[in-house]
């Protein structure tokens, strides 16, 4: 994910968003951050300071455990060409279904913030469409 507004100040408006979002549209924090183009910590930081939630591990669709998981690094990851126990495959193994369930939520909150970004470029594309139109129209009876 992109964040875009990674180290940008909070505007009011856009805490309003966050809090709208969260509280009344119920969406996740991955859905947040996507859409504020803001990591997902620095949402669940805005929530905890502004009162909408009192620890990070009530948060809507917040699993600490797939979360410290993305923290892990590349090299503790990938095993040592000598290492072939039991034990170093099981680490690898096929995701478990809550894993599979975040994944899925990202996508979501992914497509949702395409769908809306897409939206608005409808919007602009009309308004220019329409002031276009009008600027032909009178350029013709002048």
């Amino acid at each position: 994910m992109t964040t875009t507004r990674h180290n940008n100040k909070w505007t009011v408006n856009e805490v309003l968003a966050l809090q709208r979002e969260y509280e009344l549209l119920e969406w996740t924090v991955d859905e947040i951050a996507v859409k504020h183009g803001r990591s997902v910590r620095a949402i669940l930081f805005k929530l905890q300071s502004e009162g909408f939630i009192s620890s990070w591990d009530e948060a809507r669709g917040f699993n600490s455990q797939v979360y410290e998981k993305s923290f892990v690094s590349e090299d503790i990851l990938t095993p040592s060409l000598s290492d072939t126990s039991e034990e170093a495959n099981e680490d690898f193994a096929e995701p478990s279904e809550p894993y599979k369930q975040d994944n899925l939520t990202t996508l979501k909150a992914r497509i949702g913030s395409l769908e809306y970004a897409i939206n608005n470029i409808n919007i602009t594309l009309a308004k220019l469409f329409a002031q276009f139109a009008e600027n032909q129209i009178n350029s013709i009876s002048v």
